[in-house]
């Protein structure tokens, strides 16, 4: 395999562990907080 694409992919592992901080991530609330009001465009 001389593709430049296969020469430079990751690792299965590392694709798996992005995965598993990506469903950590979500599980926490991903950041955003549903009540907060800040961002609903009434500011104008």
């Amino acid at each position: 395999m001389k593709h430049p694409f296969i020469k430079k992919a990751r690792k299965t592992a590392y694709l798996q562990e992005l995965i598993e901080r990506y469903r950590k991530w979500r599980d926490e609330g991903s950041g955003h907080d549903p009540d907060s009001d800040s961002d609903d465009g009434d500011a104008l």
